[in-house]
């Protein structure tokens, strides 16, 4: 028993729909068609955002939320990204520094890194560099392609 008379139950059902009510059936037919459109991997967040840029129009988040419920719409948890490089534990060297980065003399210790950088259009250079821990001084580096230990010219002398 709901108790609600029957009169006012016709009533209910013969009312028209509420301005709220009409939106928010708008709103569902454009979450839908954008969910949809990209694949099903948006969620709420970035409906939200492209609903904002794209329509001009602003909703509360919560409000987003509870369409996409009532929807049965979730996004799909993509999986993380393979590791491009997989490391080799055959190049690990004994830790005979132990942290300590200070040297009394010139080349009495000489550190090593590769790092990336970044130039055009997303593509990427290698950098590999020799430092003496003396003076900070680059004793020789090297610039390649491909991260890998062999490059292809051979180191460069510092010296400029």
């Amino acid at each position: 028993m709901s108790k609600v008379s029957r009169s006012g139950y016709y009533r209910y059902l013969s009312a028209p729909k509420s301005k709220r009510c009409l939106e928010n059936e708008g709103l569902s037919e454009i979450i839908k068609k954008e969910f949809h459109a990209l694949k099903g991997i948006y969620g709420a967040r970035r409906i939200r955002i492209l609903i904002e840029r794209k329509y001009g129009k602003r909703y509360n988040l919560k409000r987003i939320k509870r369409l996409m419920r009532k929807l049965g719409l979730a996004a799909s948890i993509r999986r993380k990204r393979k590791v491009c490089t997989k490391p080799s534990y055959s190049n690990y060297e004994e830790n005979i520094l132990d942290r300590d980065f200070t040297a009394k003399a010139p080349n009495q210790k000489w550190v090593t890194d590769v790092t990336y950088l970044e130039y055009g259009s997303g593509q990427k250079a290698y950098l590999s560099a020799v430092k003496d821990l003396y003076d900070g001084y680059i004793v020789s580096f090297e610039i390649g392609k491909h991260n890998n230990a062999d490059f292809e010219e051979g180191f460069y002398d510092a010296k400029w």
